[in-house]
Formats: structure tokens, sequence, C-alpha cells
């Protein structure tokens, strides 16, 4: 009776460590996966992971060919990838997986975000001011995304020049900006993802000073007023 127990431990354990090697193929859309197993009958659930453990769909077998599994995908999180496992579920856990796992949710397809920051200019005898943002994404493939940006800043503080006399006047400094571009996402959807941003606009600045002097030839002079090129590139772990 001793021996039958141990086997039976030791027959679920290797069922549950082979189940978390069923490796996922799935079509392009997503609705269809397929594993080999003959471990499997038409209605079970199924739960696929990726290798940080979070789950990324459900889905159910709905035909059996041979070891072939076909999966069909009922609802999903997040994308899945070439890596990704399948494993056997309970009817509880795939009707509350919230409940049971980690659930990643997938990025949406849209996205807006403000910023609002404090500013500080070395030049003169410093700058002070703000600056407020917003960004917009849209998105195009599977981990890219449009993004369009627009920003005003202001800032003032006190610069001197030379003029008879060395004089001293206070000065303001606005711009606004907008740029466009692209958003890249690489391991979306696991633990650790790398964001990046490649993005161009201009820069519109003015420059004035509170008795009318040239800027130009204050203290804060290398900050041109005018219209410029704007550069941006960015990138993140998160």
């Amino acid at each position: 009776m001793k021996n039958i127990f141990t086997m039976l431990a030791v027959l679920l354990f290797s069922s549950h460590a082979y189940a978390s090697k069923y490796k996922v193929r799935c079509d392009k859309a997503q609705k269809r996966c397929e594993i080999l197993t003959k471990r499997m009958v038409v209605g079970d659930r199924v739960g696929i992971f990726n290798d940080s453990g979070y789950l990324l769909a459900i889905g159910k077998v709905n035909k059996l060919s041979g070891r072939k599994r076909v999966i069909e995908i009922t609802k999903k999180f997040a994308l899945i990838r070439r890596g990704d496992k399948a494993e056997l579920l309970s009817d509880s856990e795939a009707a509350q997986p919230k409940k049971y796992f980690k659930v990643y949710r997938l990025a949406a397809a849209e996205g807006f975000a403000l910023s609002l920051e404090l500013l500080s200019i070395g030049a003169g005898s410093g700058l002070s001011g703000f600056s407020f943002g917003g960004m917009r994404e849209w998105q195009w493939k599977p981990g890219i995304y449009f993004l369009g940006r627009g920003g005003f800043s202001s800032a003032s503080g006190d610069a001197s020049y030379q003029d008879e006399d060395l004089k001293n006047t206070s000065i303001s400094l606005q711009s606004i900006s907008g740029l466009a571009g692209f958003s890249f996402w690489l391991g979306q959807g696991r633990a650790l993802s790398f964001r990046s941003e490649l993005s161009g606009g201009f820069v519109q600045a003015s420059l004035k000073t509170g008795d009318g002097s040239d800027p130009k030839k204050t203290t804060v002079g290398r900050l041109s007023p005018g219209l410029g090129l704007h550069l941006l590139a960015t990138g993140e772990v998160v």
C-alpha cells in the first residue's frame, strides 16, 4: 500500500512538471493555439503563462489529432509569444483567474499622459519655473506606438549685462514645443520590459528682459530665442 501511494505521488508530481512544459504555437490572430500532449481531452481548460509566471490567456481544448491538442482562446490578457507554456486549469481557476494567478494586463491600444515639472536653468544668476506637457500614444503594431508630445515652459530670474556700467535686469523665458515619433516595447508582458522612444519636432522660445535690453548681451545670451529643432531619444526599463 505504501508503494502505491508513493507511485501516485510521483505520478502527480511528474504530471505537474510535465504540464509546465507544454510549449504553445499560436496563429497570427492568437485565437487558436496548439500544443503536443496526450494528457488533455476535449473540454479541458488551459492557461497560457510566460516564463515569469504571469497568466497571458485562457483557452479550451476543442480538437484532438494524435498528440496535437487545438486550444481555442476564450480570454486573452496579453500577447502570447514563442516560448510561453500551457498548463491544465481547474474549472474554478479558469472562472476566477485573478484569485489564483498573477494576471498580466495587455497595454492599452491608446494612452494619454500629462506631466508638470519644476525647472531650474543654470544661466545668469539662475532661472526657475515650470514645464507642463502632454503625450498621446496610438498603437500601430504590437509593441510599436505612434506618439505625439506637446509642452509649454516658463522660467524667470535675474541677469546682468555690460552697458556703460554693469547693470542688472530681470529676464523671462517662455517656450512651446511639439514632437511626433514612435515608442517601442521589448519584452512586453514580461517581468522586466524595455521601452524606448524616438521623436522629433520644433521648439519656439522667447526671451525678454525687464528693461528692454537685448537678451543676447546678458549673461543668459547662450539661451537663444526663436524657432529650433528638438530631437528626443530615451530608453527605460519598466
